[in-house]
Parts: structure tokens; sequence; C-alpha cells
């Protein structure tokens, strides 16, 4: 089944981030209601629509918007917030660029490590489809700083450190 924005604002009623059903749902849930349920490992908030499941910001998406493109980013990164306006269309490449620190990171500083044969600092970004590196920072508050600015020339508003 293709969705449609027809379709999704017949079934839902849109308030401030969350989708509440229109009309009685297969699943017996009430009217009213808040549509679908979160996660609890990747915190996305999933609704069933006649048997198929969709990730409700890309249903918010759509109610406003009409169509469904294959990426849609958080802005401020918080998955559990879907508000219109913190939703926005992105390539594969520029959602990634939005991702948090990752959970491996040592440093604390997205991008920048200290190898261990190593007294200095190095930053690390990909770009283009390449990951670029540079070393030599005696400091990792100047790493730091140099990465935040790299970070934000090579992904401009989808710059995000972590």
């Amino acid at each position: 089944m293709t969705l449609t924005q027809e379709t999704v604002q017949a079934l839902f009623e849109y308030r401030d981030g969350d989708l509440h059903w229109k009309t009685r749902p297969p699943n017996l849930a009430v009217c009213g209601t808040v549509a679908g349920y979160r996660n609890t490992k990747d915190s996305y908030w999933r609704v069933v629509i006649k048997g198929s499941m969709y990730l409700k910001h890309r249903l918010v998406f759509l109610y406003h918007y009409g169509h469904l493109p294959n990426y849609v980013d958080h802005i401020n990164g918080n998955r559990e917030d879907n508000r219109i306006e913190n939703l926005r269309l992105a390539s594969r490449a520029e959602n990634a660029r939005n991702a948090r620190l990752p959970c491996h990171n040592t440093s604390g500083i997205k991008g920048v490590c200290k190898p261990k044969k190593d007294k200095n600092w190095t930053c690390s970004l990909r770009t283009n489809k390449k990951l670029k590196t540079v070393g030599g920072f005696e400091t990792k508050e100047l790493a730091q700083e140099f990465m935040e600015l790299w970070r934000e020339t090579a992904h401009g508003q989808f710059a995000n450190h972590g």
C-alpha cells in the first residue's frame, strides 16, 4: 500500500509533533489517542497502518508536504521530537552528518582521538565519501576547536558537534 497525504490526513490529526487517531483504528485504540509506540531500542516512534509499520516522523512529513523522501532528518537530533519545524528533507550523507556522538568515542569530542602511539591529538571528518584526517594538535581543546570549525565549513547546516 502506498500512503498518500490524503490518507494520512484522513487517519490522523496533527498536534505539536504528534499524530492523533481521527478514526478508530483496527487495533481498537480510542479516537483522539496518540498514534503509535516508541521503540525503546532506537527511540523512534512507529505507527502501524493496515499491517505496515511506518516511522512517525516520516508520516508527519508526508502529512505536511505530501511526499515521502528517502531521508527525513531531525534537526535537533532528538528522535522523539517530531514537530514539523524540527524535520527537514535530507540526503543519506546529510542525515549521517547530523548524527550524535558515537557511543564508542573515547575522547568525548566527535571526530577527535588520540592514537596510542602518538602524543598529539588527531581530527577526522568524512566529506565527499572520503575520510580526511588532520593531526598534530598538542591539546584536546585545540583539536576540538579545529574540528568544530572544519565541521561547520564542510557540513554547513547539518553540522552536529555531538
